[in-house]
């Protein structure tokens, strides 16, 4: 190319973590997180608690140390993985 473009390039390499739920779990765990996400501006433990009522996750999150007033985009890959796990 002339004149040579100005760009950085990298390769990512991304490892699988399905491998770990079996499809059911997997199916269930991405219906939690759609969940959460669901309406973005709101508290996502209310916000489950709401869409799966009969689970409390109000509580769930106070027993993980997660604030029950956090929004979904502030959870880790991790905390998500503990409410699912919890639930």
């Amino acid at each position: 190319f002339w004149p040579p473009p100005e760009v950085e390039s990298a390769v990512v390499t991304l490892d699988s973590r399905a491998d770990r739920l079996s499809p059911a779990d997997y199916r269930r765990f991405g219906a939690l997180v759609n969940a959460g996400f669901s309406q973005r501006r709101k508290k996502v433990a209310r916000l489950l608690s709401k869409n799966f009522s009969q689970t409390d996750f109000v509580s769930i999150f106070e027993s993980l140390g997660v604030r029950a007033d956090a929004r979904a985009e502030h959870l880790t890959v991790e905390q998500w993985d503990q409410v699912h796990a919890a639930r």
